[in-house]
């Protein structure tokens, strides 16, 4: 990365993803990840993001991809742009501590 700044927005990124899949009731399918890819793009403006959900879009069949486009794609468009900023909510602090 570039910067520290960077890399710490990369490494967050992963870190919450999982965390997001029941918070947005998404799959962990080729179709809930690329949603999910979405909602990050619109919550980061990573490019990786919309590569992914180009790339993954090219692999479905044509039911897949009219399934995705119109259920998924419209609502995590929505989902990412109406959402609070989602990467500075401190997950980790509502664990119990072992």
């Amino acid at each position: 990365m570039e910067t520290e700044e960077l890399a710490y927005v990369a490494m967050r990124a992963r870190e919450v993803h999982d965390f997001w899949h029941p918070l947005f009731g998404l799959p962990t399918n080729l179709i809930g990840e690329l949603a999910l890819k979405v909602i990050e793009f619109e919550q980061m403006l990573l490019p990786m993001c919309f590569v992914s959900v180009t790339g993954g879009t090219a692999r479905f069949s044509d039911r897949q991809r009219s399934l995705f486009y119109k259920h998924y794609f419209c609502c995590a468009v929505r989902a990412g742009m109406k959402a609070t900023d989602l990467m500075c909510v401190y997950y980790e602090k509502h664990f119990m501590k072992i």
